[in-house]
């Protein structure tokens, strides 16, 4: 295994809470991020808003660890992790346009302040064409941003 990283992983939905229990069974230390308290207040007890009764049981065991935990957005979890993995919707269902009101707060927080490490961002597969183009330009509009790998 390579060197343990701090990852922080944004949705707590099925993409995001599956790639965040693998990476924290991994030995990594993970934070997931996810804006609805109610989720955010459930899966640390085990209540999962899905239903996958081995990621349950996954979950259960690495917030037990200490590897996983699960927040609501702020920014501190950006700044001081190595790698961001976005598993979030960028797109309006129904219209196929870009939603960028929540990356543009994330692209804030992670290029407001210079770190000592370099960080790289991974985003989900799913987002719509150009999205990645559009992201690094709300990046590369913060004091720092262009120091991020996307």
């Amino acid at each position: 295994m390579s060197a343990v990283k701090h990852i922080a992983v944004v949705g707590a939905g099925f993409v995001g809470l599956a790639t965040a229990v693998f990476l924290a069974r991994k030995g990594h230390t993970v934070d997931v991020v996810e804006k609805n308290p109610d989720i955010v207040e459930g899966l640390p007890k085990g209540r999962l808003h899905f239903h996958e009764p081995t990621l349950k049981i996954q979950l259960t065991r690495v917030v037990k660890s200490g590897r996983l935990r699960i927040g609501l957005p702020r920014p501190e979890p950006f700044q001081s992790c190595s790698l961001i993995y976005i598993a979030i919707d960028s797109v309006v269902q129904g219209a196929w346009q870009m939603r960028l009101a929540s990356f543009e707060q994330m692209a804030h927080w992670l290029g407001e302040r210079k770190t000592r490490h370099k960080r790289t961002v991974v985003l989900k597969s799913t987002n719509i064409l150009g999205f990645a183009d559009a992201f690094r330009e709300l990046l590369h509009q913060q004091p720092f941003g262009d120091t991020l790998a996307l």
